[in-house]
């Protein structure tokens, strides 16, 4: 709707994938807090945010996001040569937008991709599913399967597998941690690097 309205008045076919990309996280991030407060679980969101104290804050805002994404970098290697072992050379998807793009073009992708989207997609995967998946079935199921769907939403083949991995690694840290914290700093530097290296 948001990509046919920018269309319409005279917007760019990437500014108005990006304005319509950076719309729907936007979108998400209410819609899951809606679905907290139905399950009456929506303290949970506050107990996963809460920063207690300075030194709390910069482990969980800074220490445990660069040892996951060491991790994450040491994983998908091992997974990248998996893959191109068994299936040969994945082609990135193609975004539309590289430096040579407009300025505008280039701001909404990564606001929409290393910002907006990280935050979206772990309050709604490490957040809501996660926890709802834990309350019947455990840790490491809830793990494992927010994991997956947090996976399948990537659609691309060789992306469903790097995403799944950093959804494990995601999961099990917002289980140990308590805090959504660290998922959502880690989520922002892996694409904010995957931006910059495949696609710009």
């Amino acid at each position: 709707m948001f990509f046919i309205l920018g269309t319409i008045l005279g917007m760019s076919f990437e500014v108005s994938l990006w304005f319509s990309a950076l719309v729907a996280y936007a979108v998400v991030i209410p819609i899951t807090l809606l679905f907290l407060h139905y399950d009456g679980d929506l303290s949970s969101i506050r107990r996963m945010l809460r920063l207690e104290t300075p030194k709390k804050a910069a482990l969980l805002l800074a220490g445990i996001p660069l040892i996951v994404t060491i991790m994450d970098l040491i994983l998908n290697l091992i997974y990248g040569f998996a893959y191109i072992g068994a299936f040969g050379e994945p082609s990135p998807p193609d975004i539309g937008v590289t430096w040579e793009s407009s300025t505008l073009s280039i701001v909404l992708v990564l606001l929409s991709t290393v910002i907006i989207g990280p935050i979206a997609e772990e309050l709604m995967f490490r957040g809501y599913v996660l926890d709802s998946i834990r309350k019947i079935h455990g840790d490491v199921l809830g793990i494992i399967l927010s994991a997956l769907l947090f996976g399948m939403i990537h659609f691309d083949p060789y992306t469903v597998g790097m995403a799944t991995l950093g959804g494990v690694l995601y999961g099990y840290i917002r289980v140990k941690t308590g805090s959504l914290w660290p998922s959502v700093v880690s989520h922002m530097i892996w694409n904010a690097m995957a931006m910059v290296v495949t696609y710009l």
